[in-house]
């Protein structure tokens, strides 16, 4: 168990790195990403903070994963657990002022976006399983062949920013640059650490069992 104890902790730092990302993110002021939104718009009409209605939403997803049998392992509960209510403390701290003008916001979201690419990249070298909304949109995917997988990330996402939007949330550029900037950045940081996501083998709770490690007879 030492190894998982490691990555794990390797893993919650990543999660709390991609937290600061997204703590940016909401502080440039010029538009939120399509998740952040739906939080954002919740949290306007609930009074909750941003955090708990990340975390709740967290529990409504893996409840759907688990119907729809997704691996999930320890990286899908921290994910609940830690991104949302640290973003939150970071907002507690106060530790950026919010931007007021869009030359400021749009380097702040540029830089939240290279910062959340590189959390993610910590996150997913940690190899303890994916996030509650990526499982979904993995479970989608399977059910809906026809569907590439992108187009339903991009319609998960569609859906979300028009609720958050609905409920108030703030839609602008930056939401541009969230969209379309995240995956960029994603390609320089993985491309940078030399970094194949896609070969990565993913420990779900089912590897963590002694049963699950113990060849057959």
């Amino acid at each position: 168990m030492k190894k998982y104890g490691l990555r794990t902790v390797k893993a919650a730092l990543g999660l709390a790195i991609c937290a600061f990302g997204t703590y940016l993110s909401i502080r440039a002021n010029i538009g939120l990403a399509p998740w952040d939104a739906f939080s954002i718009g919740v949290s306007n009409i609930s009074g909750v903070s941003y955090g708990t209605v990340v975390v709740v939403t967290g529990l409504i997803v893996l409840i759907a994963d688990i119907v729809m049998k997704e691996k999930l392992g320890i990286g899908t509960l921290l994910d609940i657990a830690i991104v949302g209510k640290t973003v939150d403390f970071y907002t507690w701290l106060d530790l950026v002022p919010q931007q007021h003008s869009l030359a400021m916001g749009l380097l702040m979201m540029v830089a939240a976006q290279f910062i959340l690419a590189f959390g993610i990249y910590i996150y997913m070298s940690a190899a303890l399983s994916c996030g509650p909304r990526d499982a979904l949109m993995i479970g989608i995917g399977k059910r809906l062949k026809r569907i590439p997988v992108g187009a339903v990330r991009t319609l998960m996402e569609a859906v979300v920013l028009l609720v958050g939007w609905l409920l108030g949330a703030k839609i602008g550029v930056g939401t541009v640059v969230a969209v379309v900037g995240l995956g960029m950045c994603i390609q320089i940081v993985f491309s940078a650490a030399k970094f194949d996501a896609e070969a990565v083998v993913h420990d779900g709770f089912a590897e963590m069992l002694p049963a699950a490690r113990v060849p057959a007879e």
